[in-house]
Order: C-alpha cells, then sequence, then structure tokens
C-alpha cells in the first residue's frame, strides 16, 4: 500500500490533510507540536528542549508529560489511516524529529526555496502562491511569532521581485493581480500600491490610479496613523500629471533572514 500524502498548510490557517481526507487534531498545543516539528524537519529535538519550548509556564515533570499527551494526539489522528509502519514522526527516549523520508508537502517549505538572483517570474508565482497569509494565525508562541515575521518577510522579498519582474515586462494584468494579492495579505504594503497605480495608469485608468492613492492613504493612517512615503506620493503626482511613472517605481525591500526557525 503506497504511503498517502501528508499536506500541511500552516500559512493563514492550520490545516492538516492526509491523502486529501482532513484530519482533526482538536488539541492546540499538539497543533503547535505538529507545526514546529514540520517546520524544522530532519531536526531531531531533544525532548526535554520541546517541552520547555511549547510548555514554558508550567514544571518540568508536567511540560513532558504534555509533550507526550502531544505527540500521542498527532499519532492518534494520522496513524488509524497509515498503512503499517509508516511514520511521519520518529521518536526516541531522547529526541523526536520530523521524518524528512516520509511523503509530505509543506506550504512554508514551498514558499521558503532559496534565493535565487536568477529566478524567473514562474518559478517567483509558483513559490507564492503558498503564502495565504500569517504563519498559524491566533497562534502566540514565541517560536511562531520569530517565524512568522521571517516568513512574511521572504514572502514581501519574492513578491516584490515579482512586481519589478512583471512592471519591467509590461505584464498589467498580472501586476494587478499580484499587487491585490499581496494587499490582501498584507499590512499596507505601500509598493504593491505603487504598482496598482502604474498598472492602472499604463492602461489608461487615471481614475483608479487616484482611487489607488486613496485607499493607499485611508488605510496608512487608520493601520499606522502614517502618510503616503515621499516615493508613493512622487509617483502618484507624476501619474497624475500624465508622466512616466516607471523612473520611481521599485520595492527596495531589505532582506529577510534565512535562518531556520529556533527553540
Amino acid at each position: 500500500m503506497a504511503q498517502p500524502m501528508l499536506e500541511l498548510r500552516l500559512l493563514g490557517q492550520f490545516d492538516v490533510r492526509l491523502g486529501k481526507v482532513s484530519i482533526s487534531i482538536p488539541s492546540r498545543p499538539a497543533q503547535s507540536l505538529l507545526a514546529y516539528l514540520a517546520l524544522t524537519a530532519g531536526t531531531a529535538h531533544r525532548r526535554e528542549r520541546l517541552a520547555g519550548m511549547l510548555w514554558p509556564d508550567v514544571e518540568d515533570d508536567s511540560a513532558r508529560a504534555s509533550l507526550r499527551q502531544g505527540l500521542w494526539r498527532i499519532r492518534k489522528a494520522l496513524e488509524a489511516r497509515l498503512p503499517s509502519g509508516v511514520q511521519y514522526l520518529l521518536a526516541d527516549d531522547l529526541t523526536v524529529a520530523f521524518n524528512t523520508k516520509s511523503a509530505y508537502w509543506l506550504d512554508a517549505a514551498a514558499l521558503d526555496t532559496p534565493d535565487d538572483d536568477a529566478a524567473n517570474v514562474e518559478s517567483l508565482q509558483h513559490a507564492l502562491v503558498a503564502y495565504r497569509g500569517d504563519l498559524l494565525p491566533g497562534f502566540y508562541d514565541e517560536w511562531v511569532l520569530r517565524e512568522r515575521e521571517r516568513l512574511e518577510g521572504i514572502f514581501e522579498r519574492k513578491i516584490g521581485r515579482l512586481l519589478d519582474c512583471l512592471v519591467e515586462m509590461r505584464r498589467w494584468p498580472e501586476v494587478l493581480e499580484w499587487a491585490e494579492r499581496w494587499i490582501a495579505v498584507g499590512h499596507v504594503p505601500e509598493p504593491a500600491y505603487r504598482a496598482l497605480m502604474l498598472a492602472h495608469s499604463e492602461r489608461g485608468d487615471r481614475a483608479r490610479v487616484a482611487t489607488v492613492y486613496q485607499r493607499c492613504r485611508e488605510l496608512l493612517f487608520e493601520e499606522l496613523g502614517a502618510q503616503p512615503s515621499a516615493q508613493t506620493r512622487e509617483l502618484f503626482e507624476r501619474l497624475s500629471r500624465g508622466e512616466d511613472g516607471l523612473a520611481v517605481t521599485g520595492t527596495d525591500f531589505p532582506r529577510a533572514s534565512m535562518a531556520a526557525p529556533s527553540a
């Protein structure tokens, strides 16, 4: 019997499917444990370190008992649907690890592909489509917050590069699509609004340029109490006068850390 594919979607949701069948893991700590092990697949974590990280506010003995309970819950949810001998978690008396030789797909891994200056539009789109929002929304473990920020930085860098490529290639419908995707999952990303304004201008729709700029202003003020940057204002003014806006576009994102999630 072939091993079923385990699919883990942690970006914008917590969704686990085994052979396309939804798997329920009702315990929030067990969900966090499975997510952490999958995100650090192949690393053998010492049990006491895992217990201390995931249950930091309880005594050591209670934390280790909670770890055993979490592992039991994960196995119970998965093993009923697995062929004999198939294991997604590798555990002994000292360590626990996610089995990298198992059949699985993880959305964060699909996004977090190695940086490549020669990456083309299609490879960037393939990586970015996995991002549906913040890592594990509603989870507030310290490790989740760190990893959430790291993955958001990777997403922003990649989508900024994608939009720069699409603008350079003048693929305006795709510029509109990906800029709106960024806005839907981002925190008022000004480069996305600049890309939208430029695309609408190049398509001859100045009214929408003004609408997009107003959206950007309102959301920046509501969420951050801020005004658009000088770069965004300059682009809007140039486009409003019917001038070329390509000279003031660009994402200018800092490079995010590519370190693996840590305990």
